[in-house]
């Protein structure tokens, strides 16, 4: 996986955690401290992984939640942003829900949605918070032209 996410920073008040576990518990912490003091930093990066993407979420008959993606690179950013917090539960070509580190659902709506092509090497998402309102675009893509 190649791409380019600028300006991150990882603020944390929690001196328990001065790295990352197996299970990314710095990043899940970081996500949850960040969110409670309206910060970007880690919740902004994971946030663009967990929607700038085209993958639906599949139910399966036996409960367990499957990925489908035109893209393994696309699925894999899904599943590490699951991993560290942010799941992708539903999603259809209107909205999108999220379940948070604390437990909670985030319902967006996609207002549009910029597919990936091999001209502009990137994709691009328009999506409102439901609960706040806030309007976000999302872009991901390929290092030679995302820092161009």
């Amino acid at each position: 996986v190649s791409g380019t996410i600028e300006n991150v920073n990882i603020d944390s008040d929690d001196d328990r955690n001065d790295g990352v576990d197996d299970h990314g518990e710095f990043i899940r912490s970081s996500i949850i401290l960040e969110r409670r003091h309206h910060a970007p930093g880690a919740t902004g990066a994971v946030l663009a992984l967990a929607l700038c993407h085209s993958v639906t979420p599949i139910l399966e008959a036996d409960g367990t939640l499957t990925y489908q993606a035109s893209s393994p690179d696309e699925m894999a950013l899904v599943k590490f942003a699951a991993e560290i917090g942010l799941k992708l539960l539903s999603r259809d070509t209107h909205s999108m829900t999220l379940l948070s580190p604390t437990g909670d659902s985030l319902q967006y709506q996609i207002l549009h949605e910029f597919p990936f092509s091999s001209d502009r090497k990137r994709m691009g998402i328009v999506v409102k918070e439901v609960s706040g309102g806030t309007i976000t675009f999302f872009c991901k893509g390929a290092d030679s032209v995302m820092g161009a």
